[in-house]
């Protein structure tokens, strides 16, 4: 299993170079022309869908500004990386900073939490809901059809990604089920958030993890699954029912633009929070 887990570790490292190296490279070609004025965000896939409703209603009421949130997602780690070289004005992470990375001189602020779900294509009608032992089942192996005898293909996430630790964390049977389900072979593996949810889209039968948010402000075709009788909500979080999310911090470099500090701010002003409840992120007010 650890070996597994390793060799899984330098895959995803190699992944997030190279993205971001070439992400950089990008910029420095001229693939994407960037204003002297423009703020350029990237970060884990949960938070893009939110960042970009953010971004439209700055620019209405900064107008001139240039706010590109840029697809594909590079991830937390990649788009830490790519902050540091340059090719970034703000990242976003569902981790904190790691010391080496404040020692270069970023910081981070949590600004919101995107509530984690199990989720399976919105079509898919088989299951209304999940215990956690339920759930446990599945990723151990135990559980590998539908009631209806249908084939259920269960969606991985890394080991180091957020979904898959914090699965982890809910319980000692959660854990281990999660790392045997890392430990089989022939699992289908998703890279970033966006194909995990495309591929519970389009592969029939498939369960995984994704975020509420990224549902609720990408317009996904998915279907949240309640669990534990507990339905998926900003207020089932807010209440303390529905205890499972990411939490998504905002990481911004040593010397960053005046344009990329208003854009900074406005995120979490009232009036950027009210838009990203309006999108499923829980936010500090809503406590």
């Amino acid at each position: 299993m650890r070996q597994s887990q390793t060799a899984w570790r330098k895959i995803l490292a190699r992944f997030v170079r190279k993205a971001a190296s070439l992400f950089a490279g990008a910029l420095a070609l001229g693939v994407f022309p960037v204003a002297a004025d423009t703020v350029r965000i990237n970060g884990t896939g949960a938070a893009l869908g939110g960042l970009e409703a953010v971004a439209e209603a700055y620019a209405k009421a900064h107008p001139g500004s240039r706010i590109n949130i840029l697809r594909p997602a590079l991830g937390g780690a990649g788009s830490v990386k790519a902050l540091q070289g340059g090719a970034l004005d703000l990242a976003v992470s569902a981790r904190p900073l790691k010391e080496e990375e404040r020692a270069q001189g970023l910081v981070a602020q949590e600004y919101a939490r995107a509530p984690l779900v199990i989720a399976v294509a919105k079509g898919n009608q088989r299951i209304a809901g999940l215990t956690l032992s339920e759930l446990a089942d599945i990723y151990a192996g135990r559980t590998r059809t539908w009631r209806d005898g249908g084939a259920l293909r269960l969606i991985l996430r890394q080991p180091s990604d957020a979904d898959t630790l914090l699965l982890q964390a809910i319980s000692p049977e959660m854990d281990a089920a999660v790392a045997a389900a890392l430990a089989r072979k022939g699992m289908v593996t998703a890279m970033t958030d966006q194909e995990s949810v495309e591929l519970i889209e389009k592969i029939p039968g498939s369960i995984g993890t994704s975020s509420l948010s990224l549902i609720v402000s990408e317009k996904r075709a998915l279907r949240a699954l309640p669990l534990n009788g507990v339905e998926p909500s900003l207020q089932a979080y807010a209440d303390g029912r529905y205890p499972y999310a990411k939490v998504l911090y905002l990481v911004i470099g040593a010397n960053p633009s005046a344009e990329t500090r208003r854009f900074a701010d406005f995120l979490r002003s009232p009036a950027g929070r009210a838009i990203l409840r309006r999108n499923a992120y829980w936010t500090q007010e809503a406590r």
